[in-house]
């Protein structure tokens, strides 16, 4: 019970600046004034600056991470000179009921005062945060010019700056999630001239008026896969997966990975097969067999994957190269030769895989990449750089831009053919068995509700890939789901919660919950 001190002594109150990037990923929920707000910190040291709310003085206490190994930061890049690179030290930053992770170019130990910002950003990059009731919230924007060319040195893409002195806030009673951003695309605009991007949103905390934390559930889903009766969904932060056979015969797997510090985007995914599920992530890959046996395949980082028919196609940044590998569920794996540029939308495509591969160097260009499930290659010829993010069909293959409401029919010597316009705008998208799906916000839909009244959400519609017509609209909690489709007809999502829905049934959507314990 408070005591009437406790009801009148000064609550403790923190700015913490939510980036665009943590909310449009789904990392922080939409800032709501009265609401509670939990963010991850990042501490970024600045100069002092009265006039601008974000920044603050504050005396905490400094540990160093990674055992005080700094780093040389940024990665090595030919168009990067080694002068711009500086070593930077991994910090945690102790603060009064906070907490954040400090990126910092010198070294610091020990009780210190501090001026910088707190950013509310992904969690994967911080092992601190805070939670408190939000007493205000503004939108955070400022005004960028593009940099001209150095007339010597290495060529560079144009880069945007930040004009000193012209960040703006405007109050808002909850944020929509919609940010504005002038500097995209950066090619149609001359240098010199001047644009608007709003960065985020900048929260007030009071740290001391928020409710005890819940008993967390067993499994908090973080990504999910189906084939056949077989429904795979792995933990958002634990190394755990369950099996479910038509929801009601569960096993559990656990794997020797690693626990997440914080919840994270997308830190775990799946590839279901008949012979088991690969788990892949950042922090390797693991194979679960349905024998009920869970263990490590590689434990280097993966940028990305994609499956077909139990074998797995993976990839990851090295440099400005890309590397991948072919791994099969027997164990065998082939290292494939390195791609220069970076892999962009992958998918399946007539017993195999293609991809895009994105390279911004000489003005930038694209290629398409062919895999075969015996790991041969067939690199296609360069092409004006392609926007799509989604592959969908077969015959033919369509790279589709669900951003720019545009499709490219891709052709069988990996060149692209005619562009169509497409009815379709979203900020997201996949495929799921025969279906396409994209996320969209939920304004200017009527009749589409959440299961839980008053939480943000936004829209999934579930599209015909040939005619890009919706057949069914769910509303869901996070902008980047994860989505599956089983042999019952059903297409399942994660998204800050779990659905099913059948396409061909529309009124079949369902909640799934994972309550009590998990079964061995």
């Amino acid at each position: 019970m408070s005591t009437p001190q406790d009801r009148t002594r000064l609550h403790r109150r923190l700015p913490v600046l939510v980036t665009e990037l943590a909310i449009g990923d789904g990392e922080a929920a939409l800032p709501v004034v009265g609401e509670i707000g939990r963010y991850w910190l990042l501490f970024a040291e600045t100069s002092p600056d009265e006039r601008d709310p974000s920044i603050v003085t504050v005396e905490v206490d400094v540990e160093p991470l990674d055992d005080g190994v700094p780093l040389r930061q940024p990665a090595p890049s030919a168009a990067l000179p080694e002068n711009e690179r500086c070593w930077e030290w991994r910090l945690f930053v102790r603060g009064d009921r906070w907490s954040a992770t400090w990126y910092s170019r010198r070294p610091a130990v020990g009780r210190q005062r501090l001026t910088g910002r707190l950013l509310g950003d992904l969690g994967y990059a911080t092992t601190g945060s805070a939670r408190g009731r939000i007493l205000r919230a503004r939108v955070v924007s400022d005004t960028y010019r593009l940099l001209e060319q150095p007339a010597t040195g290495p060529k560079r893409h144009p880069r945007w700056i930040q004009v000193p002195g012209t960040r703006t806030l405007r109050d808002v009673d909850a944020a929509t999630g919609v940010f504005r951003d002038d500097t995209r695309p950066a090619l149609h605009r001359a240098e010199g001239e001047d644009v608007v991007r709003e960065c985020g949103v900048l929260v007030d905390l009071d740290l001391d008026d928020v409710p005890a934390l819940s008993v967390r559930p067993n499994i908090v889903p973080a990504a999910v896969s189906a084939h056949g009766r077989d429904v795979w969904v792995v933990d958002r932060e634990l190394p755990v997966v369950i099996r479910m056979v038509e929801q009601h015969d569960i096993a559990e797997y656990l794997l020797p990975a690693r626990v997440f510090a914080s919840p994270a985007h997308r830190p775990r995914w799946l590839h279901a097969d008949a012979a088991g599920c690969w788990v892949v992530g950042r922090d390797g890959i693991f194979r679960c067999g349905l024998d009920g046996t869970g263990i490590r395949i590689d434990d280097g980082p993966v940028g990305g994957s994609v499956a077909c028919e139990g074998v797995l196609l993976s990839w990851h940044r090295s440099g400005e190269h890309t590397a991948l590998t072919v791994r099969w569920p027997d164990g065998r794996h082939e290292d494939l030769e390195p791609v220069h540029g970076r892999v962009g939308p992958a998918g399946t495509h007539a017993g195999g895989f293609v991809a895009v591969v994105n390279t911004e160097t000489e003005g930038g260009h694209s290629q398409l990449l062919e895999v075969g499930l015996d790991a041969s290659t067939r690199l296609g010829p360069r092409l004006a750089p392609l926007t799509g993010t989604v592959l969908v069909g077969d015959d033919p293959l369509r790279l589709v831009d669900v951003r720019g409401r545009q499709v490219s029919v891709l052709a069988a010597d990996l060149t692209v053919g005619e562009v169509e316009d497409v009815p379709i705008r979203g900020s997201a998208g996949g495929t799921a068995g025969p279906w396409m799906w994209i996320v969209h916000p939920a304004r200017g839909v009527e009749g589409i509700e959440p299961d839980e009244p008053g939480r943000w959400h936004c829209l999934l519609s579930v599209l015909d890939p040939v005619t890009f017509t919706a057949v069914c609209r769910l509303a869901i909690h996070s902008p980047y789901p994860e989505v599956s489709y089983d042999g019952a007809g059903r297409v399942w999502v994660v998204a800050g919660g779990v659905w099913t829905v059948d396409p061909r049934s529309p009124d079949s959507v369902q909640r799934v919950h994972f309550d009590g314990p998990v079964r061995g």
